[in-house]
């Protein structure tokens, strides 16, 4: 069998400092760019690499391809290179862990062994995403093994830095796939990410549980699908902000395969920053779903910033006892996140629950770059349980 890794063989070595070193045996996988010796000037973009320490041990196989501020990536603990077949085995795995959902993450990047590749199945296409250029020769592949090993019939390949796909058999947009009883759309061509939210899995599960009669706000509501949630757990009204004009049209098409009906009401198109602040008070339940709000550290005062004229807003529009369900997907922020810091703006809060990425989204604790989604259920002007109460509700 042609060996497709052979480009990048046999991989060129490459010291990294001995704090570098000490992090990739902790489990980390990355060396950040303004780690790297002047001496990877030299070394091919992408490339494969022998990580050694400064005594010259071995540390880990890495790709070599900086992007933002990653330099070096890892994908493999092994002394001797991978093969193809090793990937191919590691895919096939990898499907057979992500069970049977629909709609779900099979590859999940550094976490599964194949950094900077992610690869999301919705009913019958698969979407990888790729964002080093070194998968690029490797996806059809790559694909070529899925296809044997599951029903596949149209593929996508769209680079995580741009919002083209490059290559594949490219399905119909939407591409429809079923979640616990509710229709999705997947849009792998047009949308953001791999076409879908599948992350928000953890949300999706819980609204159902909470929406009966209650009249519900969806900030920042993408293309609907929450507020599709809302309604089929029998809200008894829902109000959607979002700023994109496609996504209106595209939520009215989601709530007919529904059987549902979108009220022109009920959409209301404009920034939810600027937009909440005017609006008539009286909801029982408001989830807020802002976007990645920084990337850097420099700006995780702006983003809490942010997130503080959020919840102001949202302290005005709840109704006496009301619920927010608060979603942060920018890992930078969420260590500062938290009951205490929503209390700060919205007043006395319970911690009804949380939670973060669903499994199929793998991460390690080594790894908490990896780790960048989380949300909180909160009641709003409610007494505060006590620990033993707040055990038995398992949180």
């Amino acid at each position: 069998m042609h060996e497709p890794l052979a480009p990048y063989l046999p991989p060129h070595r490459y010291q990294v400092t001995e704090a570098s070193a000490r992090a990739l045996r902790e489990g980390h996988p990355w060396v950040f760019r303004g780690k790297l010796s002047s001496a990877a000037k030299a070394l091919s973009i992408p490339s494969l690499v022998r990580v050694v320490d400064g005594e010259n041990r071995f540390v880990g196989l890495a790709v070599h391809e900086p992007l933002g501020p990653v330099g070096l990536r890892v994908i493999s603990a092994l002394t001797d290179p991978p093969t193809f077949e090793q990937l191919l085995t590691g895919l096939t795995k990898a499907l057979s862990a992500s069970g049977t959902a629909p709609g779900r993450r099979v590859l999940n990047g550094e976490a599964d062994g194949f950094p900077g590749l992610c690869l999301d199945l919705y009913a019958s296409c698969a979407v990888w995403q790729p964002y080093l250029a070194f998968w690029t020769p490797l996806l059809p592949a790559l694909d070529a093994q899925l296809r044997a090993t599951a029903t596949i019939t149209s593929s996508v390949f769209k680079p995580g830095r741009s919002s083209n796909p490059t290559a594949g058999d490219l399905p119909a947009e939407p591409v429809v796939f079923e979640e616990a009883g509710t229709l999705f759309h997947s849009y792998p061509l047009s949308g953001q990410k791999t076409g879908f939210y599948l992350d928000l899995l953890g949300v999706r599960a819980q609204l159902p549980s909470l929406c009966k009669g209650l009249r519900v706000l969806n900030a920042f509501a993408g293309n609907g699908s929450l507020s599709v949630v809302a309604r089929r757990g029998g809200a008894e009204r829902v109000t959607s902000v979002e700023v994109s004009p496609l996504a209106a049209e595209r939520a009215r098409v989601l709530y007919r395969a529904n059987g549902l009906m979108l009220a022109e009401e009920d959409w209301l198109q404009g920034d939810a920053w600027a937009l909440l602040p005017r609006l008539v008070p009286g909801y029982d339940l408001v989830i807020l779903d802002p976007p990645q709000l920084c990337s850097k550290r420099e700006g995780i005062p702006a983003a809490l910033a942010a997130w503080k004229k959020l919840l102001a807003a949202t302290a005005s529009l709840l109704s006496p006892g009301g619920l927010v369900l608060a979603i942060s997907c920018t890992g930078l922020v969420n260590p500062h996140l938290g009951p205490r810091f929503f209390a700060d703006r919205l007043g006395s809060v319970e911690l009804v629950r949380s939670g973060g990425l669903p499994p199929d989204h793998r991460t390690s604790p080594n790894f908490p770059e990896g780790d960048y989604l989380r949300w909180w259920l909160l009641k709003v002007g409610a007494r505060r349980s006590t620990p033993r109460e707040a055990g038995e509700r398992g949180h």
